[in-house]
Order: structure tokens, then sequence, then C-alpha cells
């Protein structure tokens, strides 16, 4: 069944609810409807429903996309359009008598029926529950479109959300089932004045037909009921008036222009590959050119060689970047011990240098000393080997003394001298500018304090 046809019968069954009674409809089909445009007779039933002017009764028109607020409003001054998310304080602050609800399918998710609404409509669902439970006067009805083999499912979903939402209401469902309307004009002779007043009777034969596949369900909630058993609606014929194996015929025809569609779609998408491909190779080809030029330009002594030996030059090439790299890495680390000497304090190296002269003077000193009191032990000796008075140091004792005094003199001349030329020099290369590591400036300061210490 068609939409159009679907929602042409859906309200025509409802009519005897929603006729002049103030109504709130939320329905993505008939919103499709309205915007497409509808003629013949399920023009004027939607007419009707949703009045253009001189309503019937206030009719608010809930839809789900907003946008086209404005345009329905100017084609129907008679109903009022707002959006869903407004719905809900709508369905809160209006006296309406019946709200006519359609719902996705709720036989393709997972979960319960609740689960597969937006919050907007869920939210309106509850409204609705609560206003029909304290009026019984009200009337709510909800659609629930289902396809073939999840009828059951679709059955299953609409009684728990109804039992969940509303308690209690009645379920329909349509089914359009294969019949054949066999009118009968009476006799050819018979007064056809005679049977004006006679009623016609219609007599339902199923005995060819199956079970019915139904297309839709309604849950209608409120003490006001549409009608009780089985009821037959007669539809009106489709746009073109064909019968159903004429819609077969056509159905098969749109799907052949629509697999031929995708046969050009796909021939089409084949074309632009191999021109995708093309591209991809001449970049290819252009990328492979650039490496070449960049290894050029590298390495200016090897433009001349022949390309057959670039490969040859790819591992000299990356030795001599890796080298340069190491290079570079042993640069920094000597400027590194540069920068570390170049900031050691002058003074400190000046006050070292003034302790050592300071401590050479002193030995000197101590030197001369020495040597003084040696002159004086010599010239006291004799003095009193004249006098008689050492007497007893002679032969050995005698030559001994003399020879350690000069031995002790002659020793510090020599660790003078030789602190004296240590000193100078390490001045020398300091007043050269010269770059002393600390552990050398260390170990030649150490070894003149040990030379002094002695």
């Amino acid at each position: 069944m068609g939409d159009e046809r679907r929602w042409a019968a859906r309200y025509q069954f409802l009519e005897e609810l929603w006729r002049e009674r103030d109504r709130i409809v939320f329905d993505p089909e008939l919103e499709h409807a309205l915007h497409a445009g509808s003629e013949g007779s399920p023009a004027e039933l939607l007419g009707r429903l949703l009045p253009d002017t001189e309503p019937d009764a206030r009719v608010w028109m809930t839809l789900t996309n907003d946008r086209r607020a404005a345009g329905f409003a100017r084609a129907r001054s008679g109903t009022v359009f707002v959006g869903l998310d407004a719905a809900t304080e709508l369905a809160t602050d209006e006296a309406w008598q019946v709200a006519l609800i359609q719902l996705p399918q709720l036989a393709l998710g997972e979960g319960s029926g609740r689960e597969q609404l937006g919050a907007d409509l869920s939210a309106l669902l509850d409204v609705l529950g609560d206003k029909a439970s304290d009026d019984p006067e009200r009337s709510v009805v909800i659609a629930v479109p289902c396809e073939a083999g999840n009828e059951e499912l679709a059955f299953e979903r609409l009684s728990g959300l109804v039992e969940e939402l509303f308690s209690d209401a009645r379920i329909y469902g349509l089914a359009r089932p294969g019949m054949v309307a066999a009118y009968d004009f009476g006799r050819i002779l018979e007064d056809e004045a005679s049977d004006e007043d006679e009623d016609v009777a219609i007599e339902v034969d199923t005995t060819l037909g199956s079970d019915p596949r139904f297309d839709l369900y309604l849950a209608v909630i409120g003490d006001r009921l549409p009608a009780e058993g089985l009821t037959f609606l007669e539809l009106p014929p489709d746009e073109a008036g064909r019968t159903r194996a004429g819609e077969v015929g056509d159905d098969l025809g749109a799907m052949k222009a629509q697999l031929a569609e995708a046969q050009r779609r796909g021939d089409l998408q084949a074309i632009e590959r191999l021109t995708l491909l093309e591209k991809l190779e001449q970049a290819e080809d252009r990328a492979a050119g650039l490496d070449d030029e960049l290894e050029r330009l590298r390495d200016p002594a090897g433009a001349s060689v022949a390309s057959g030996a670039s490969q040859q030059e790819g591992p000299r090439l990356d030795a001599v970047l890796a080298r340069e790299q190491t290079l570079r890495w042993e640069l920094e680390r000597v400027r590194g011990e540069l920068d570390n000497l170049r900031a050691r304090p002058v003074e400190t190296l000046e006050a070292e240098a003034a302790s050592l002269r300071a401590r050479l003077g002193a030995a000197e000193a101590q030197v001369e000393r020495l040597q003084a009191e040696a002159k004086a032990a010599e010239e006291l000796g004799e003095d009193e080997d004249e006098d008689g008075d050492f007497d007893e140091l002679e032969g050995e004792d005698a030559v001994s003394f003399e020879v350690v005094v000069q031995g002790d003199a002659e020793a510090g001349s020599r660790d003078r001298q030789r602190m004296r030329g240590q000193i100078d020099r390490l001045l020398l290369r300091l007043e050269r500018g010269a770059e002393l590591s600390a552990l050398e400036l260390h170990r030649e300061l150490a070894a003149l304090r040990r030379a002094l210490t002695r």
C-alpha cells in the first residue's frame, strides 16, 4: 500500500474521532504529503483534517522539520504548525480532545518500543498519557507501521508501549486483502423505480482468502471507538487508475530503470577510477623525478654521473650526511667544554697564582735562611776550630756535617728553581690565552703544593 493510500485509509477510518474536535496531529507521512501535494479524494480528506479556512475545530500540526511551518501556515491558515520540540508544551497547555500520533516502526530495532523513540516524542507521549487518564472523553490514537514478517513483533511492541503509558487500548490492524467487487445491477426488465428504496446487501466471501498481512496497527485510547468488528474501506484508485497487475508491471519497469541507472553510474565510476589511476601514475613519476633532482642538488659532484650509478651514490651520500651529523655533535660538545672553561672566574686563577707566588717567596726565604745558617755555622766552625772548642769534630764527622749543610742548600735551590719554572710556565700559558682544562690546571697546582709542603 502506497503512503498516500495508507494515510488516507487511516484517517478515513478514524474520521468519527477527529471530526469537529480539537486535535493534535503528528504524522511524518502526512507532513510529506503536505510538502509534495495531493489530488483527488485524498486531498479533500486532507483539507478536512488540516483545514485551510473556516476550521471545524482548533487544529495543531506537529512537524519533524519546523522550517516548513511558515510555508504550511500560509497555505493552511486554519491550522497551527509547530515543531516537535514545542509539542510537549502544547499538549500540556491546550485543551485538546483528540491526538493522532504516528510512530516509527518499532519492530526493527532492539529493546522495547519506548527505547526506540526520541526524547521529544517520548515526552509528548508521557503528557498525552497523563491527560488521557484524567479525562476519558479524550482520545489518543497511536499508529505504528510494520513490514512483512514483523507483524507479530510490531504488535507486541505497540501493546507494551500502550500498557506502559496508557494502561489499556483497543488495537486495530489495517490490511489490504485481495478482493473483487461484484456489483448487482438488477434485472434488465425490472422497473428501476421499484428498486430505489431497497437497501443493497453486502456479502463477504472469504473462501479463497488467506491470513491477512497487516500494513499498520492502530491503538485507540479512550471511550470513543471508530468501529467494532471488521470494517471495509473502499480506497480511491492510484494516480493512473491501474490495477494490481499494472502496479506489478510498473514496479518491474521502475526496477529496470533503477538497474539501468545503477549500471550507468557504475560505468561512470569505472571511467573515473581509470582517470584517477592515470593521475596517480603521473604523480608517482613526478615524485620520482623530484627525488632524483633532490639527490643531484645535494651532491653536485655526482650530477654528471649516469642514472645507473645513482643507486650506488645513495649509501655514500647517507654516509656523508651521517659523518656531518657526527662532526656537528662533536663541535657542539667542544663548544660546551670551551664555554665551561671560559665561564671559570679569572679571579680564582689569579688567586691561586698569588698563593703560589707567596709560597714560593716563603720557600726562597727559608732557603736563604738555611744558607745563611749554614754559612754562619761554617764560619763558626772555623773559629771554634782555631780556638779548640770543636776539636771533637774531626775526621769523618766534620766532613759529614759540611756535606749535609751544603746538600740542604743545593736541594732547596733546585726545588726553588723548579717551582719557579713551573709557575712561570703556567702563568705564561694563561697570559697567552691558552685553554687549560680544569683537570690539567688542578694537576699543576697540586704538584706545586706538594713541592712546597716537603
